[in-house]
This record gives structure tokens, sequence and C-alpha cells, in this order.
């Protein structure tokens, strides 16, 4: 049989197609091509956890933990924007007539990168923090190791139940949210000291501001946690025990 042309049909039926269907298509006509700068971020990434863990995880996993539901969209667009090393600090300055001095560490002088910010950089609040964190893992019986890109972006790669560990999937749940939590905070402060607080005499955060801005932090990832955990939300409420799991041990008076 010859088939007319016009009822000779290519292509996918809209009325069967999802978008989500539709986005997979598109995307696997034209693959997104390698950037250099997110090539050697996620090495450094994967160096970092292999050191730490004993096992290198592939892309695929640290994109996974990039995007991992237990913390929030802008915590997600922090991480995202970090592996992909596309924050305006550092090096993106020195390309910019006349902004050079941008380039440089508001506090130390030194080149701004992101590893500067959150494990290097001698501003305060960045130490403060750390040393809350590392407090914190203590309370709750968990091993610590000094925060390096693999501990901050993937922090489920590195603290994972091993063979006879008592390290469950809340206490993951709980080193994932307070890394995250506590490294976008460190970049906050550090916005805050090199723009808003630029043309003050005094452009470093006192120790009981970084205290107490730290723990608002980790109080409202708390009353988040009740509050999905209510029942009104069906099967898309947090389960009482993954909320208990999380935060046991860690909570004061």
């Amino acid at each position: 049989l010859s088939i007319p042309t016009k009822f000779n049909l290519t292509g996918a039926r809209l009325s069967a197609m999802s978008q989500a269907t539709l986005y997979k298509s598109v995307k696997a006509r034209k693959p997104p091509a390698k950037r250099r700068r997110t090539t050697a971020m996620l090495e450094n990434i994967r160096s970092s956890i292999e050191t730490l863990s004993g096992h290198p995880p592939t892309n695929a996993l640290i994109w996974r933990e990039v995007h991992h539901k237990a913390i929030s969209q802008k915590l997600n667009d922090f991480l995202w924007k970090t592996v992909h090393d596309a924050h305006r600090i550092g090096e993106y300055w020195l390309r910019i007539q006349g902004y050079e001095a941008r380039a440089n560490c508001s506090s130390c002088g030194t080149q701004e990168s992101m590893r500067h910010i959150l494990t290097e950089c001698p501003a305060t609040g960045r130490k403060i923090i750390w040393d809350l964190v590392e407090d914190l893992f203590a309370r709750k019986g968990i091993p610590w190791h000094p925060p390096d890109f693999g501990s901050i972006v993937a922090p489920g790669l590195v603290w994972q139940p091993q063979q006879g560990s008592t390290l469950s999937q809340g206490a993951r749940r709980f080193c994932k949210i307070v890394m995250t939590e506590s490294a976008f905070l460190i970049w906050k402060l550090r916005c805050e000291r090199t723009i808003e607080m630029a043309t003050s005499e005094n452009q470093q955060h006192s120790d009981e501001k970084v205290i107490n801005k730290w723990r608002d932090c980790m109080n409202r990832c708390i009353a988040l946690d009740r509050a999905m955990a209510n029942p009104r939300f069906g099967k898309r409420a947090l389960r009482n025990e993954t909320a208990l799991q999380t935060w046991c041990g860690t909570l004061q008076n």
C-alpha cells in the first residue's frame, strides 16, 4: 500500500507526550557542552571525597547531592553555582576593566575563590561557624572532618554508614543540612562585608552576631522539619522518625 504524504506523519504525538519526556528529547538532541571550570571543580570535589571516604564518586552522584531534597531551593542554586564555579568572585572581576580590585578579598587581600571564602579566609565568621558545626557534630556522635569542597557540596557521600556503623539515614540528612546551611551562611556574611559594610569603619561582624545568626539558621531548619512532619500533608509529609533521627541529641534545653 502507498501512504499519501499528508497522512504519513512522523515525530511524537503531542497528546501522548508529557513535558518531562519532551524536555528529555530536546536535551538528547543537543547535549550540553562541557565547561572547563565545571570539570575542574568536579575533579576537586571527587578528590576531596576520595581522600575522606576512600571511594571516588561519579559526577551523577555529586549532582544528585547538589539537588538533594533535604535542602532548600536557594541552597540548591548556591551549590549548583559553586560546582560550576559561576559565582562572581575572583577571576570574574579580572576580566572587567576598571573592576579588577574586586577580585581580592576585602579582609585579607588574597584573590578570592569559593575555596578561600569557605575554608581559608581569616575574616570573622568563618572559623566561628565551623567550630560551632564541629561542636554540634560531637554532640551528635558523628566524626568530624575539616570542611572542604567534598564535605560541603556532598556531605552525604563523605559521611556514609559503614558496616557496623551507627550512622543512620537521619544522621546523613543532618550532615547535609548543617554543612550546606553553614556554608551558605558564610557566603552571605562575606557578601554583607563586601557590599553592605564596605563604607563602614568596622567591616567585620561581631562574634556574638555570627553565633546568633548561625543559631537562628539552625532553629529555622528545625522549625521547617517540624512543619513538614504535619500529618495534613499526607503522603508528602516528612516522616516523624526521619525528623527525630535528624535532630536528636543536638537540641538545647
